[in-house]
């Protein structure tokens, strides 16, 4: 009989996260044949930067990218996940410090970032009917 799969996202750096990179929802349930979107974010502010060595960098004009790696923890499941531990790289672009500051001001700060799962895994789906 399918059964549901768990997941987590675990393995992200408290500096990391710190800086603004996160995973949202970092765990949750996968029912079968259903999926469930991961989004995996970097979202810069000036105080989140200001007391890193990429803020001093940003700071001077110029821009750059950052990253950052976690795991995304598959379990349960029926059949079980083919991969059941993902590392997934999440790179970040860090905007020169004017251009930052200018985005907060207009509080349109959605700074992209971009997931890269590695394993060959498509993401969390729950076990298949046969």
């Amino acid at each position: 009989k399918p059964a549901p799969v768990e997941f987590s996202v675990t393995g992200l750096p408290p500096e990391a996260a710190a800086l603004g990179f996160s995973a949202t929802p970092a765990s949750g349930k996968v029912e079968p044949g259903k999926s469930v979107p991961i989004t995996f974010a970097f979202r810069p502010s000036t105080a989140s930067l200001s007391s890193s060595n990429l803020g001093i960098i940003s700071a001077f004009g110029v821009s750059q990218w950052t990253q950052t790696t976690c795991t995304l923890v598959l379990k349960g499941g029926s059949p079980p996940p083919e991969h059941p531990e993902i590392t997934v790289v999440v790179h970040g672009f860090i905007p020169t410090g004017k251009a930052l500051a200018d985005a907060e001001a207009e509080t349109v700060a959605e700074v992209g970032a971009m997931a890269t799962p590695r394993g060959g895994a498509k993401g969390a789906k729950g076990g298949k009917k046969k």
